[in-house]
């Protein structure tokens, strides 16, 4: 068994309790599970295999990010470059840039090139304290590269212990050779790519991306029914840059989440209330995007939504794995409390992917995935913006990360 004592405050975000922060604490790990944890007062007198003193240090569940486009190839600063002067994210798109340029970059790449910039982009994001990320494809848009894609996300979960929910994101956009015939794409997506996807089992989850110059809502609601058949999870890109419905669509079939909802409204709110959906909310985006249209997350959480927190990692609007600087900008944008932010980085981001039996929180009997941080307050985590306070991470009860 490995005790970490000292603690200055446990955001164990065990809902089996009360309270989310335990100060003045210890945690005890056996084989790779949390065993227990209290008030140093309590300490029990065990012959522990290894004893870390962490000097009044924090600990957090480590963190989950639970929308990511991790594998791509290419690069789009020049397209930032043009947002910062003026362009729209959707005129971008329009004139042939956007998804479109990553998706001839990697089309093009190699599969081992692909994988060796995924092994870098994971160690990063360890480095930020993430121990779980979901990894969309989506960038293929055709048989052969998405099932690259996907490919790559099996073999990265070879190359680490960091967990990985893998996501099918065919309907990411119409490709351009398909322009003229979409109803061909789509039901390539629906005959093709969901059975074979399915049998090869390399995704559990699908994303469609509703929004004007993407999929509607009609074409969703067609390969989400398709995709029921072989049960993959749902989940939504929606509401992002307008109100497409797609919220009330995704609790319509019981979706993991809906994620952007920057254009979220008051009747969503009140049909996510009465829902198992969660709401993903990615600043970053909005950020990267040149916008100021963050979500009201308090409004949200009032309303008894259960608020997530990613990066959405990605070329084109989020080009960062920084989860502190998520938390920081849920605080400042959203007018969420730093609790409630480390909150939906944390259990909400793993109920974001249906894994909140095994992580997100340091509940008795859960994997022991957790952050020690250089601080000895939590609030530090969203005031230190962008700076990562990381000491050391664990995945499963053994270091992956250690910083002296």
């Amino acid at each position: 068994m490995k005790l970490i004592k000292n603690i200055s405050q446990l955001l164990h975000f065990d809902e089996t309790q009360e309270n989310d922060v335990l100060e003045d604490a210890y945690l005890v790990i056996k084989d790779d599970k949390v065993f227990e944890y209290g008030k140093m007062i309590n300490l029990p007198k065990n012959d522990f295999t290894e004893i870390l003193n962490i000097e009044n240090r924090i600990l957090t569940p480590g963190f989950i990010d639970s929308h990511t486009h991790l594998i791509f190839a290419g690069n789009r600063s020049d397209e930032f470059e043009m947002r910062a002067n003026g362009a729209t994210y959707e005129e971008i798109m329009q004139a042939g840039g956007g998804i479109n340029n990553t998706v001839t970059s990697t089309r093009q790449t190699p599969f081992a090139k692909l994988l060796e910039s995924g092994k870098q982009r994971l160690d990063k994001a360890l480095s930020y304290g993430t121990t779980t990320l979901e990894i969309k494809s989506g960038y293929g848009l055709d048989i052969d590269t998405e099932i690259k894609i996907l490919e790559v996300i099996k073999q990265l979960k070879s190359f680490t212990n960091q967990k990985i929910s893998s996501t099918y994101l065919g309907a990411h956009i119409v490709p351009k050779e398909y322009k003229e015939n979409r109803n061909d794409y789509i039901n390539l997506i629906k005959n093709k790519m969901l059975p074979l996807i399915k049998k090869r089992k390399l995704a559990n989850n699908i994303d469609i991306f509703i929004e004007n110059g993407a999929y509607s809502i009609e074409e969703a609601e067609e390969i989400i029914r398709e995709s029921i058949k072989y049960e993959y999870n749902i989940k939504l890109h929606t509401e992002q840059l307008s109100n497409q419905g797609g919220t009330q669509l995704g609790v319509k079939y019981n979706a993991l989440s809906v994620d952007h909802l920057e254009y979220v409204n008051d009747n969503d709110i009140q049909i996510l209330k009465n829902s198992n959906t969660v709401a993903t909310l990615l600043p970053i985006a909005v950020l990267f995007l040149n916008k100021d249209n963050y979500v009201n997350a308090n409004k949200l959480l009032k309303n008894g939504v259960r608020v997530a927190l990613a990066t959405d990692f990605n070329p084109g609007s989020a080009n960062s794995l920084n989860m502190n600087l998520v938390i920081s900008l849920a605080v400042l944008k959203s007018k969420m409390t730093v609790l409630d932010a480390i909150k939906g980085v944390t259990l909400n981001g793993a109920y974001a992917l249906g894994m909140q039996g095994q992580i997100g929180s340091l509940q008795i009997g859960k994997q022991a995935d957790l952050v020690i941080h250089d601080t000895d307050n939590y609030k530090n985590l969203a005031y230190n913006m962008g700076d990562s306070l990381v000491r050391a991470v664990f995945i499963n009860g053994q270091k992956r990360c250690f910083r002296k």
